[in-house]
Formats: structure tokens, sequence, C-alpha cells
């Protein structure tokens, strides 16, 4: 048949008035209905009018499937056109002149003019078109669905009982079959065991058969040729859009004949349970269990996952969970015990493609899919999947999965410049100097970042078996518990920063473990992240389908531009949804922060997402990115201006600000901070880096994070020194200290205490820590005197939390301000040396260290 223009998925065509007024009286072509009402076309027609199917060049889709479809409403013609198509696709080819299918496809009807063909070609083309048109009115008639639910009887078109069958027998066999049990066996024959094409359509007729239906609208949308004429889904239309829109239609409000085909769907879908042969059941494990291609294009992964679906619906009747089940795990024990063999063997270079993963990531899937189901059916039996596995040693195969990918730890990709500054576990921060000048070389360090290297084949077979490790260990249950717990750590404390920490562990970094981290799932991708984050790097599609828990549970587990390109591509989906189209700023460089505050105030967070366009006032140019980029430079230094007071400068450096803790002296601080936090949330969206630079505390705050007393040091380092050295002496008789501090607040001293009456109570050898981290957390400012909740809201106005929150503060700083750029040449211009030389060999061994990022 043809195929269907436009979208690619097939749809039906437009409801015109005639179509409604017919399927809002089904019920008037039930056969008790249809009793005494004159037949549309005679019985002995029939075959005449399929062998319009066998035509090498086809009739055009929209007359034909018209023509099936008016006579489907009879239930006379109907039980005769669905008897035919049962024939056509069981029977084998013809050797009769008459016989349908026939020998050969017809060059035309014309009697003697016929074209050679093979037996394939006849089977390939004819079943193509039948299954097309069969699937077509399946969605259109529910009564279509209610002939192979029954038992089929000695019909016009089941006399010739001796012609053969596809994959043998006779035709005389199917006398007394339910024709659903017919449609599983050709899952077994040689056409749909080669042929996914062929094995997806007939499995969108079974899963519209079998599988429970639900309401959609989908079936509404009116599919049409460029020339206006109506076509029905064929060649190359989607077989599983068939199977997930159901077979009854039905549009926005539900009316009346939408719940009678819904209700009739529902029943025929218990009839065709109880229909279903113990072989039939075992034919559909079979089909789901073969091996198929080594990596399986996306077609044939939405066969097996309509297979899938069908079992597990299957699965949901007690009569066929216990044979599903049993079929299943039995494979499933075969397929770990060969999986382990085949890994014991191969090697990591050279690793020939197995179908044996594929097959089991299949397996494990439809199986945690049916003790799901089979849960939710009878709650209360004890359907524990665990038990199962771990009959079907399924641990034992995890155990040999990470011995194998112990063997793939050496660098599977060649690191990125952000990568390797980020694994030296240093801030970015750390590399800039003085005055915003910069000590790096981005043109070094991108020499250094060579073109990824594709995982090895090896790593490449392990694919589906990772997969199968996070269906069953995807860290769900460890994240809810942790969630009940922290909820139940709620309502102590409400300061953001940690509690004391025990003798000489203050400046420490929290080590608290998460039930997620400790789980076999964290510790597997915290064992494996190089492997995994290569993988991540080949198909960055992972992160959205199986791979999508290390996203949402352990995103530490995920390299940054792993992170960073998901974070992207989710941003620019998010713009495509956008409805505004650009934003136009006419600016004052001198300026640049009152201009684009007023003009940008007023915009919402969706008009945000809009691209800018920037044109500085008494300047001529067409804004083709580099106006736009020169702009975000600008503004990024004016939002330092200390005329504004919103921000000062941390630990005496030039390049690195925290907000300032008395910006109320400005009266439009809140509104300011607000903005800010826009342009920072719009430079993220566009992909823009801003020369903006802020302490560690800051970035902490934005992601929603702790802040420690070792986030002192980026705020006051002097400081910092000071308390560390008290960590290291005994202070008795040294120096004389209270739990308090004094403060200066526009010029005015103030004392405050650091705990109750702390004034009067001595920092002695054994409370100092106590002391220490007490003032550290009064150094550190005030997040709610900083006002981060108003960058916090400006930022989320434009990048979702949930998105932001995938970064470290470190990778925050990286995806805001970008890589710094060290300039190794200039650096050894401007060392100075003492006690050594250029040429000393100390010096010689580490001058290359900035290539080595």
């Amino acid at each position: 048949m043809g195929g269907v223009p436009g979208s690619g998925s097939p749809g039906l065509p437009a409801f015109d008035e005639a179509d409604r007024s017919l399927l809002e009286r089904l019920s008037d072509f039930d056969e008790e209905a249809c009793q005494g009402t004159e037949v549309p076309l005679a019985p002995t027609a029939v075959p005449h009018v399929c062998r319009l199917l066998y035509l090498r060049h086809e009739v055009s889709v929209a007359p034909i499937t018209r023509l099936f479809f008016n006579l489907a409403l009879h239930p006379a013609t109907r039980n005769c056109i669905l008897g035919h198509f049962l024939v056509l696709l069981c029977r084998d080819a013809g050797t009769a002149t008459d016989a349908l299918p026939p020998s050969h496809l017809f060059e035309s009807l014309e009697e003697g003019q016929v074209s050679h063909s093979s037996a394939t070609e006849i089977q390939a083309v004819g079943s193509q078109r039948v299954l097309s048109l069969l699937a077509y009115l399946l969605r259109r008639v529910p009564q279509c669905g209610e002939f192979f639910a029954k038992p089929l009887q000695q019909e016009q078109w089941l006399e010739d009982r001796s012609a053969p069958l596809v994959g043998g027998g006779e035709l005389g066999e199917l006398v007394g079959q339910c024709s659903v049990n017919l449609l599983l066996r050709l899952l077994t024959t040689t056409l749909f065991l080669a042929s996914s094409r062929h094995a997806a359509w007939l499995l969108a007729i079974l899963h519209a058969l079998l599988v429970p239906h639900q309401q959609t609208n989908a079936v509404q949308v009116a599919t049409t040729t460029p020339g206006g004429e109506e076509v029905a889904p064929g060649d190359a239309a989607e077989p599983a859009a068939v199977a997930s829109s159901g077979a009854a239609a039905s549009s926005s409000s539900p009316s009346t004949w939408e719940q009678q085909s819904n209700e009739r769907w529902s029943k025929i879908t218990r009839d065709m349970h109880g229909a279903l042969s113990q072989q039939s059941v075992l034919a559909l494990c079979h089909f789901l269990c073969q091996g198929g291609s080594s990596h399986g294009s996306s077609g044939e992964a939405d066969t097996f996952q309509m297979a899938g679906e069908i079992l597990v619906a299957l699965a949901a009747s007690k009569e066929h969970l216990d044979m599903v089940r049993a079929e299943l795990m039995r494979v499933l024990s075969t397929l770990v015990t060969d999986i382990e063999c085949a890994l014991a063997r191969c090697e990591v270079t050279s690793a020939d493609p197995s179908t044996m993963e594929t097959r089991l990531v299949r397996l494990v899937r439809t199986l945690a899919e049916v003790y799901k189901e089979a849960s939710k059916a009878s709650p209360e039996q004890d359907l524990q999947i665990d038990a199962f596995l771990e009959a079907a040693r399924l641990d034992d195969l995890w155990v040999a999965l990470d011995n194998t990918l112990e063997r793939l730890h050496d660098t599977e990709v060649f690191a990125t410049p952000a990568q390797r500054l980020l694994a030296m576990g240093v801030a970015p921060t750390e590399f800039r100097l003085e005055g915003g000048q910069t000590a790096t070389a981005s043109a070094t360090m991108a020499s250094n970042a060579s073109m990824a290297v594709p995982p090895k084949p090896l790593l490449n077979r392990l694919l589906p078996l990772i997969e199968a490790f996070f269906v069953l260990n995807n860290g769900t249950k460890e994240a809810e518990q942790d969630q009940k717990d922290k909820e139940a750590e709620q309502g102590g404390s409400s300061s953001s920063y940690s509690a004391p920490a025990a003798d000489g562990k203050v400046f420490e970094e929290s080590t608290e473990v998460s039930k997620v981290e400790g789980s076999r799932f964290g510790q597997f991708c915290k064992q494996h992240r190089k492997p995994l984050n290569a993988l991540i790097k080949q198909s960055p599609a992972l992160l959205n389908k199986s791979f999508s828990p290390v996203l949402k549970h352990l995103p530490s587990c995920l390299d940054f531009d792993n992170k960073r390109a998901y974070f992207r591509s989710q941003l620019r989906s998010r713009r495509m949804e956008s409805r505004y189209e650009t934003i136009r700023l006419r600016v004052r460089r001198t300026e640049i922060f009152m201009d684009s505050y007023h003009q940008l105030r007023s915009r919402s967070g969706e008009e945000m997402r809009a691209k800018i366009q920037v044109q500085f006032q008494g300047e001529e140019g067409i804004d083709a990115g580099g106006v736009g980029k020169e702009w975000y430079g600008a503004l990024a230094k004016e939002i330092f201006n200390p005329n504004y007071a919103l921000f000062v400068q941390a630990g005496g450096k030039a390049c690195t600000y925290h907000p300032n803790p008395m910006s109320y002296v400005n009266r439009d601080h809140l509104d300011f901070f607000v903005f800010i936090g826009r342009v920072i949330g719009k430079a993220i969206h566009d992909g823009q880096n801003l020369e903006a630079y802020f302490t560690r505390g800051f970035y902490k705050r934005m992601l929603g994070m702790k802040v420690i007393a070792a986030d002192l040091e980026a705020f006051d380092p002097e400081y910092f020194s000071n308390l560390k050295w008290m960590l290291g002496f005994d202070i008795t008789d040294i120096i004389e200290l209270f739990f308090s501090a004094e403060s200066d607040e526009l010029g005015q001293q103030k004392v405050v205490d650091l705990k109750p009456n702390g004034r009067t109570l001595p920092v002695t050898n054994e409370n100092k820590y106590e002391y220490i981290q007490l003032m550290a957390e009064h150094k550190m400012p005030d997040p709610e005197v900083c006002r981060h909740e108003e960058i916090h809201r400006g930022l989320h106005e434009i990048v979702p939390a949930e998105l932001i929150s995938l970064f470290d503060d470190k990778e925050l700083e990286l995806l805001i301000s970008g890589l710094p750029d060290i300039d190794v040449e200039d650096l050894k211009a401007n060392t100075e040396y003492h006690n050594y030389t250029p040429q000393s060999d100390q010096i010689q061994w580490s001058m290359p260290w900035p290539v080595l990022l």
C-alpha cells in the first residue's frame, strides 16, 4: 500500500459527515441488526477484490482502503473479507491459476499477462498490503476485532482444505481454531522472523487486539496526499503508531459511540486472552527471545518493545502469568550462563558483536514489567522478582560485568580541557590572576584535547548488559529513603551551614554518603564512571533512556562535558517551544546596565528565552552574534560597578566578588539582584561566557548546597589562615579570645555574640574547634542579607532549577565563566626565579604543567 506523507506516523482519513454518521451507529452493523439486510457484495466476488492486492503496481491507496472499509461494515462481507485476509497470510502461494494467494504477482488483471515472481516476493508483498489494511480496519471498526476471538467455522474460504500453509500443515486445520492464535503462529514463520518490517505490522495488530486500549485523540488526525486524496496507513507508515493509538476512534470530548467502542474493545481483549493457546503464548515468548541484529535499528527495537508489552498484558491475567514467567526465566538463565562464558573469553580490543546481550536486556525489561503488573493485579500474592533473578544467577553476571569493565579502565576518550581542569580538584577561579587577568592558554589546552576515541568494541558489546543492570538497579528505592530521611531532619536548624565538626576536621568537606551512593547502583556508577561516560559521549541519547537513573540520582558520576551537552539539548528544546522570536535592545555604552535593566525588567521568563539582538546607540551594525557577545561582556563588568553597591571584592582579589551585605543602601537593589540572576540565566541559556567570577559560597548557594567553613578561604583568606593556625597549635596563654566578634557596619563598631553570653566565655584549647566553626560561619555572608533568593528567582525564570542542579559548584563556574585562558609563554616570560634559573632541571620538569591540564 502507499505510504503516508507528512509526519511518518499513520493517520486515518479525515472524518467526514458520512464517516461520523456510520461510526456513531456501530451497533447497527452487528450481526443481529443486519439480519435480513441486503449484502453489499456477494461472497464469491471477494476473492476477485483481493486479487487487487497482488498487482505488481499497486492500486491507489485511498480507493481500495475505502472499498474494504465499506465492505467491513456489513457482518457478512466483514467476516468474508477478514477470513480471506487470514488465508492470504497463512496459506502458501497457490499453484492453480485462480488460487489465492496467487503463484505470481500480476502485471495486470487481464488474463494471460502475469509476471514471474518468487514465492518469497509474493508472500512479502501480499502480506505487507494485507497487514496494513487489517490494521486500518481494526482501528476503525471494533467488530473486526471480535472476528479474531471466535473459532473459525467451515466457511467458503476454507473449502480447499488440502491447500498448504506457510510453515507446514493444511488449510483444513484452521477450522475450529481462533484467528488470534493463527496470527501468533505467523511469528514463527521465516518471513516474520527475517523481516522486521513485516513483524512490526503483525505485532502492531496483535498489540491492538491483546493490550487494553486507552482513549486517544491521535486517530482524529487527518492525513491526505498533496493532491488532497485521503490515504490509509501503508508501507511507509509506522506500525508502532497503529498499536499505540488503539482501535477505537475518539475525539476531544468522548461521545456515546466512543464509549461504546471502548467498552466493546475491553470485552474483545478479555475474550482474546481467554482464546489464546499455550503454543501461541510460547510463540510470542520465543519471538521476544530471538536474536535480532547485533545493535538493532529503531524499527526493530519498536517491534520487540511491542512484543514485550503484549507479554506484560498477558501476564496480568492469571491464566498466562506462570507460563510467561517460567519461559522467560528459563531463557534468561541460559543467557546468563552463555554471556558469562563469552565475557571470560573475549578480548578488550577485538570483541566480536553478539546478540546475546541485546536479548538479555530485552528479557530483563519485560520481566521487570511482568512482575510489576502482576503485583498490581494480584496484590495479595508475594510476587517479588529478586528471588527469581537470584535463581537465574544474575548476581554472578553483574560480578562478571564488573570484572570485564575493570579491564577497560584505561582512558576510553581523551579528556577535554574542562574535564582535565576539574580532575585536578581545584576551582577555575584559582587560575585567575589579579586585575581580572587570567593565567591560561585555551589553544594549548585545546590542542591536547584530541578528538574523542570511539569506545572499544567490547565496551559497545557491554552496553546492553549495563542497561539491564540499570533496569534492575536504578537507585529509586534508595533515593526515596534518602528523601524521607531528609524530610525527617528538617524542622531543626534552619541554618545552611554545617554543624560544628569534630576535632581537626573543621575545614574538611562533608563526606556523608547517601543511601543511593552506598547502594549497588551507586557503587557501580562510581566504580565504572569512565566507561559510562565514554558510552554517553558516543550516544548522548542514553541519558534520556536507559542511563536516566544516573542523571537523576548520581549526576556527580557524569563528566562535565556530558552534562553540559545534555543541559544544552534541554534548553534548546525549551527554546523551540517559546512563542517569542527576538528581543531587540538599544543601549548606550555608558549606561549599559541601566538601559538593559529598564528594557528587560518587564519581560517574562518565557520572553527572555528568545534571541536577543543588541544595538549600541550611535553605532551602526547588524547583530549577527558579535554585538550580543560584546553586550554580555560589557554588562558582566558593569554589574560589579561599586556605584551600585551590589557586589564587593572577596579576600582582596580584584577578580572575585560576592554579594554586598550592605546592598540595601541602593533602594533598587532587590530588583537589580533579580535582573542579575536573569542575566546570568540568559547567558547560560545562550551559551555565552560572562567575565564574572564569584566566591565558592556564591556558587554553592545558587545550587542549594550547604556552605561549609572551608569556603571562608575564598571570602577572607588571611583570616582563614589564622583560624587554621589555631588548629595546629596549643593556644593556652598565647592568645586571649572570647566567643564574640566585632563587626563594622557603616563605620559603627558592634560586638556580636557567637553563642549566648559569648563575650564572657573565653576560648580555650579544648573548645577552640567550636569557636573556629562559629567564627567561620559568622564571617561568611548571611544568605538572606546577600539577597541570594532574588538572584535565584531571576536565574530560575530562564534556567529551571532541576537542570542547573546537575552541576556542582566548580562546574557551575565553568558553565558561567568558561575555561580560563592560560598563556604559557606569557607565564614563562613573567616568572621570577629564586635559587633557580630557567635552565634548571627542576624548572624544565615543571614547566609543561599547564599543557597537562
